[in-house]
C-alpha cells in the first residue's frame, strides 16, 4: 500500500469514530424514508438531468419530503420546483458549508444521496454535516477508494460509466438503492417554468412566419467547444441552401453577444438573435418554439430536452464520458470531432446533414428540404 493511501486512512480514523458509518447492503425499505436530501451543487446541466430522478422519488415515495443542496449556478432550476420542499445553496467554501449546516441541521434526514461525481470527500463531509450521523449516506462506487469512502458513506452503488445518459444513471442508482425496476428511458427531464417566464421568452423572440425554426446556440463554457464566427455563418448558409423557408435564431450568453450580432448581420433575412438573458429558465422557455436546436455540448442540450425539442449536438472527443451527456428522452443526432481536437474542426456540412436526417426521421411536417 502506498504511503499516501496510508496517510489518507490515518486521517480518516477520527471521521470513522465520529460518524460510525455502518456499511449497508441495498435495497433499503422506501417506506421507512420520510426525508431525502439530494446533493447536486455543480453545473446547470447537472441539475437539469437530475429532474427525472426527482420525479421518480416524488412519485414512488410520495410521503417523503425531498430537499436539495444546489450551487449558485444551478439553484434556479429547482428553486420553484413543486417537487422540492427546500433548497440550500452551497458555493464550495467552508463558510457556505457551515451556513447550510445551520439551515438544515435540525431537519433529520433519513437518506442523503450524493450525485456529485467528483470530490467525493467533500460530498462525504457535506452528507455528514447536512444530513447528520443517523442518515443513510449514499454515493456512486469508486472501486479504488471504496474503503476510504466507507468512512463517509453507508452505501456505495456500482454504476457502469459511459453506457447511458446521466439522467438514466441516476435513476439506476435509486433502482439499486430501493430495489425498484423503473425503466430510466420512460422518464423525462422536466423543469418548472412559470407563465411569466414563458411570456418573457415570447417577448424576446422575433415573430416568425417561417415553416422551419432552428435555434443555434453559439456559446459554451470552454473555448475548445465553441465554433468561430466563420463556422457559424457557414452553417447558417448551409441550412438556408438546404431548407426552404427557414429562420435561424442565434442563442448566446453575454460573452459572445457581439459575435452573435455579427453573424446575424451577415444575412439580409432569416436570422435573428435571442437577447442574452440572466434567467436561464426564460432561455429554456424560448427553446420550446424551435423545430430543432443545434448546440455544442452545454446545458442548452438538456434545456432543449426539458421542453421536448429535437437536438443536434456537437461534441469534441477532448471531453470524457460523452455518452453520459447525450440528450435524454428526445430525438437527437450527435456530430463528433475526429479525434481529441477542438470543435472548430467539425465541418458545417456535417451538421447540416445531421439536421436533415433528424428532421426526416422525426417526420417534421414543417421541414421542407429543397
Amino acid at each position: 500500500m502506498r504511503v499516501s493511501e496510508l496517510v489518507r486512512q490515518g486521517l480518516l480514523l477520527p471521521v470513522r469514530w465520529w460518524l460510525r458509518r455502518r456499511t449497508l447492503t441495498p435495497p433499503i425499505d422506501p417506506h421507512t424514508v420520510r426525508r431525502i436530501l439530494l446533493l447536486r451543487y455543480d453545473a446547470i446541466g447537472d441539475m437539469i438531468v437530475t429532474t427525472p430522478l426527482i420525479d421518480v422519488l416524488s412519485k414512488h415515495i410520495p410521503h417523503a419530503k425531498i430537499d436539495a443542496v444546489a450551487s449558485p449556478r444551478n439553484v434556479s432550476i429547482v428553486r420553484n420546483d413543486p417537487r422540492i420542499n427546500a433548497v440550500y445553496v452551497y458555493d464550495g467554501t467552508m463558510r457556505s458549508m457551515l451556513a447550510v449546516r445551520s439551515q438544515c441541521s435540525s431537519t433529520g434526514y433519513d437518506v442523503v444521496i450524493s450525485l456529485v461525481m467528483n470530490k467525493t470527500t467533500t460530498a462525504g463531509l457535506g452528507a455528514a454535516l447536512w444530513g447528520g450521523r443517523k442518515a443513510i449516506a449514499v454515493t456512486t462506487l469508486h472501486t479504488a477508494r471504496e474503503h476510504l469512502y466507507s468512512a463517509w458513506f453507508n452505501v456505495q452503488i456500482a454504476l457502469e460509466r459511459n453506457v447511458m445518459t446521466m439522467a438514466a444513471m441516476q435513476i439506476e442508482l435509486v433502482n439499486k438503492l430501493f430495489g425498484w425496476k423503473i425503466d430510466p428511458m420512460q422518464e423525462r427531464i422536466s423543469i418548472a417554468i412559470s407563465e411569466q417566464q414563458h411570456a418573457e421568452a415570447r417577448a424576446l423572440q422575433t415573430r416568425l412566419s417561417s415553416a422551419l425554426h432552428i435555434m443555434l446556440n453559439v456559446s459554451a463554457g470552454n473555448a475548445y467547444r465553441q465554433w468561430s464566427r466563420e463556422r457559424n455563418i457557414a452553417l447558417i448558409e448551409g441550412l438556408q441552401a438546404t431548407f426552404d423557408d427557414v429562420h435561424c435564431t442565434i442563442v448566446t450568453d453575454a460573452t459572445r453577444a457581439t459575435m452573435a450580432h455579427e453573424i446575424a448581420s451577415h444575412f439580409t433575412s432569416g436570422v435573428s438573435v435571442l437577447p442574452p438573458c440572466n434567467d436561464f429558465l426564460i432561455v429554456t422557455a424560448a427553446l420550446a418554439s424551435a423545430s430543432v436546436v443545434i448546440t455544442p455540448d452545454t446545458s442548452i442540450v438538456h434545456a432543449a430536452a426539458s421542453v421536448q425539442r429535437p437536438v443536434v449536438v456537437l461534441y469534441s472527443l477532448k471531453a470524457s464520458f460523452l455518452q453520459e451527456w447525450m440528450p435524454h428522452g428526445v430525438p437527437f443526432r450527435a456530430v463528433m470531432t475526429e479525434g481529441r481536437v477542438d470543435l472548430e474542426t467539425i465541418e458545417p456540412n456535417r451538421v447540416v446533414a445531421a439536421v436533415k436526417d433528424l428532421l426526416d426521421s422525426t417526420s417534421e411536417a414543417h421541414a421542407r428540404p429543397l
